[in-house]
């Protein structure tokens, strides 16, 4: 088969979750009704997402690799930990911490995303002793990871039926497969996996993206609209990282948050609202919206 951070912006915009869509609306200046559809992507975006994202390595570098999306509150991971350290497999797996639930598990995945070490790991589900990693480096490469598993949630609820946590990502002949939870049998996947040399060594994108942030501030919340054709929401504000959602031309939302970068393109943030509470987000280049009106968008 095959949260990013969140930041506040006005109630006057919201989307709201209804089935695999979202209906947006602003107020009086909406366009007219439309949708925002999560994405679907096919086993190679999938892979160059997990392989671009910033994973942590456990055991050495190795042409076959195992991807784990895991979550620092979730007792299965831990077990899946526990059970990895001692395990000697032809193998290198590779953990993208995510699904935060609260601020506590945001400084976890920081960590994790940040320095990358196995140590990390055994902070989250061993001793509680975490290395901090407060800077905004940390956070871009928290919410890239985020973006990871964003992303893929609903194409593998799509195919398999269901979504949980520890969910292992490995690349057959006949294209990627999952399971999920702490018993997998390794060494019957190690069989099916296919060697990839080319991602042995590889730099995640995501831990390169930050430097290319030149400016992040804060506007008053603006209502931005989609241009003529739909518009698609990343993780963070790179064509190359994970793309989330993507919103119908002419639907608008407000940003209440502008990065500059230093290719000199200018990115918007919008956060995404279901039952009250902001549950996502995305960034869209303003090259491809604009404001009420119809005027260009430039901040």
């Amino acid at each position: 088969m095959s949260n990013s951070a969140q930041h506040p912006t006005s109630r006057r915009a919201f989307i709201a979750l209804t089935g695999a869509a979202l209906t947006t609306a602003i107020g009086s200046g909406l366009p007219g009704t439309a949708t925002a559809a999560a994405m679907a992507f096919q086993d190679q975006q999938m892979m160059s997402y997990l392989d671009q994202a910033a994973w942590v390595p456990q055991g050495t570098p190795n042409v076959r690799q195992i991807y784990i999306g895991s979550a620092p509150w979730c007792p299965a991971c831990q077990a899946l930990h526990r059970r990895l350290a001692s395990y000697n497999g032809d193998v290198q797996f590779r953990w993208i911490q995510a699904y935060a639930r609260d601020t506590n598990n945001q400084a976890q995945n920081r960590s994790a995303a940040f320095w990358r070490v196995p140590d990390v790991l055994d902070a989250v589900y061993e001793t509680g002793k975490i290395k901090p990693a407060d800077s905004a480096e940390a956070q871009w490469m928290a919410d890239w990871n985020e973006g990871v598993i964003n992303a893929l949630r609903n194409t593998i609820k799509a195919r398999v039926g269901k979504y949980a946590t520890p969910i292992l990502f490995w690349e057959t002949k006949g294209g990627i497969e999952v399971t999920f939870g702490a018993k997998a049998d390794f060494d019957r996947i190690i069989q099916q996996i296919v060697a990839r040399p080319q991602a042995r060594d590889i730099v995640p994108a995501a831990t390169l993206f930050p430097a290319k942030v030149l400016q992040d501030k804060a506007i008053q919340p603006t209502n931005l609209f989609a241009s003529k054709g739909a518009v698609t929401l990343y993780a963070v504000p790179s064509r190359s990282a994970p793309a989330l959602w993507r919103l119908d031309a002419r639907t608008g939302a407000a940003s209440n948050r502008i990065v500059t970068t230093r290719n000199g393109q200018q990115w918007a943030h919008f956060n995404l609202w279901k039952a009250g509470k902001v549950f996502t987000g995305g960034w869209a280049s303003l090259e491809e919206v604009f404001l009420n009106g119809g005027r260009p968008a430039s901040f």
